[in-house]
């Protein structure tokens, strides 16, 4: 998944706030995930304090000033089945 911010009209620092869940219902799991940012890059501040299997939850900001910010996300995740 990607998310932008953006055009703005001065360049800035952009700070972006993430929080994805997966289903409860399909009794998923995160396993890997991966940030790419635009430009030279972004920081991310990833949450301890949630069940980082279950949600990721965190900040990223881009390193430079920009007008503009994308931040591609890629989540990779297990289906337990229960029988």
């Amino acid at each position: 998944m990607t998310i932008s911010k953006g055009p703005l009209e001065v360049a800035q620092q952009i700070e972006m706030n993430i929080d994805y869940r997966v289903s409860p219902l399909l009794n998923e799991e995160i396993t890997f995930m991966q940030l790419d940012g635009t430009d030279r890059g972004c920081s991310a501040s990833i949450s301890n304090n949630v069940d980082r299997k279950k949600q990721l939850l965190g900040t990223v900001t881009s390193i430079s000033e920009l007008r503009e910010f994308s931040v591609t996300i890629q989540v990779y995740g297990i289906v337990s089945i229960i029988a």
